[in-house]
């Protein structure tokens, strides 16, 4: 009977054993698994990461040759721009010949007057003033370029007497007097009948017999300035 209750005892202590082993080795499966879906899932977002980054890689080339076009098209650009503004400066300061549409004047003294080395008569007689005021009335008509006797008048010229010669651009001019204007030659012609604006050559010419003919003209051709420029306020660009 000893024998049978120690036989039970080995027995039941063999099986307990058993489970004990078993409840002990689980856990180690289970961390095991564990490891093995964390390796996957950062495999996964290695992945991931990979293909993202050289997506982005594409995304960026392809956003630097777009910039790069785009550049070389803004240069292309600037630089018509910057031609089309030279051309339309240089048409402006007078550098450039022009023509078009306009009007063109002869403006000259009356019949049998003489120009004495004195002066001392300016009857019947273009003045300088004269040739001035005409000017302004044709800029007041909105003129885009102005010469008198092949003179270019830009913003630096100058009208003026000594005795009875006439000076333009220092250069010396005689009657008759040929102005032309390129423009709207309705809008200068608005200008050259303004009485307020030419008031006292209108009395001249109606009184003095001054010659003053105004004709409109498909092709006007003004030749480009030839004088001295003044430079004091001309950077160099380097």
């Amino acid at each position: 009977m000893k024998n049978i209750r120690i036989i039970s005892l080995l027995f039941s202590g063999l099986i307990l054993g058993f489970f004990i082993v078993v409840q002990f080795s689980t856990p180690k499966a289970i961390l095991l698994n564990s490891s093995i879906d964390e390796i996957n899932a950062k495999e996964s977002l290695l992945s991931e990461f990979i293909q993202e980054q050289s997506y982005l890689l594409n995304r960026t080339r392809d956003l630097r040759e777009k910039i790069e076009e785009k550049q070389i098209e803004i240069a292309e650009q600037t630089e018509d721009y910057n031609l089309n503004f030279l051309e339309d400066l240089k048409k402006v300061s007078g550098l450039k010949s022009i023509n078009g549409q306009g009007i063109e004047i002869t403006f000259s003294d009356s019949s049998g007057s003489k120009r004495s080395e004195d002066f001392s008569d300016a009857n019947g007689l273009v003045l300088a003033s004269d040739l001035r005021d005409i000017i302004n009335a044709l800029l007041a008509g909105q003129a885009d370029a102005i010469s008198i006797n092949n003179q270019r008048i830009v913003s630096g010229s100058v009208i003026s007497s000594v005795g009875n010669t006439i000076l333009i651009n220092n250069i010396h001019s005689s009657s008759p007097f040929i102005i032309k204007a390129v423009g709207n030659p309705q809008a200068m012609l608005s200008g050259l009948q303004n009485k307020y604006l030419l008031s006292n050559l209108f009395l001249r010419i109606e009184n003095q017999g001054l010659k003053f003919i105004v004709q409109v003209n498909d092709e006007v051709y003004i030749a480009p300035y030839n004088g001295d420029l003044k430079v004091n306020h001309i950077n160099l660009v380097e």
